[in-house]
C-alpha cells in the first residue's frame, strides 16, 4: 500500500492513473482500517486537487469500489460533500453522478430511499 498511496501522491498523471487502475482491483484484499483511514483520505485528496478529468473519473471508480468498507458517517459526512463540489460539465460524469450518490446513500444503515422489492442494486 505504501507504494499505491505514494504514486497517488506524485504530481505526474500517468502515474496517478496507473494506481487508480489497480485500486479497484486489490480493495477486497485490504482491511477496512486501511481503506477507512489512509486508502479513502488519499483519493479524496486527489480528488479534490486533481483537474484532469480522467483523474477524477478514475477516482470516482475507486470511490465506488471502496464504498462498502464506508460507515454511514464517512460517506454522509466526506464522500457526498466532496463529490457534490466537482468543477465539470463532462456528461459521462454528470450522469453517473446522481447513479453514484443514490447507491452511496443505500448503503447507509437508514437510508431514506427505500424501494420496496428491490434487492438492493441499480
Amino acid at each position: 500500500m505504501p507504494v499505491i498511496y505514494g504514486a497517488l501522491e506524485v504530481p505526474n498523471p500517468k502515474v496517478q492513473h496507473k494506481a487508480l487502475k489497480i485500486i479497484p482491483t486489490i480493495v477486497d484484499i485490504i482491511d477496512y482500517a486501511t481503506v477507512k483511514t489512509a486508502l479513502f483520505q488519499k483519493l479524496e485528496l486527489l480528488y479534490k486537487k486533481s483537474d484532469i478529468l480522467t483523474i477524477r473519473i478514475n477516482t470516482l471508480i475507486c470511490f465506488y469500489s471502496i464504498l462498502k468498507f464506508l460507515d454511514q458517517f464517512t460517506i454522509v459526512e466526506k464522500l457526498i460533500p466532496t463529490l457534490r463540489v466537482i468543477k465539470t460539465a463532462e456528461p459521462g460524469v454528470l450522469v453517473s453522478l446522481p447513479v453514484f450518490f443514490f447507491t452511496a446513500l443505500r448503503s447507509c444503515a437508514h437510508t431514506p430511499f427505500p424501494i420496496d422489492g428491490d434487492s438492493g442494486s441499480l
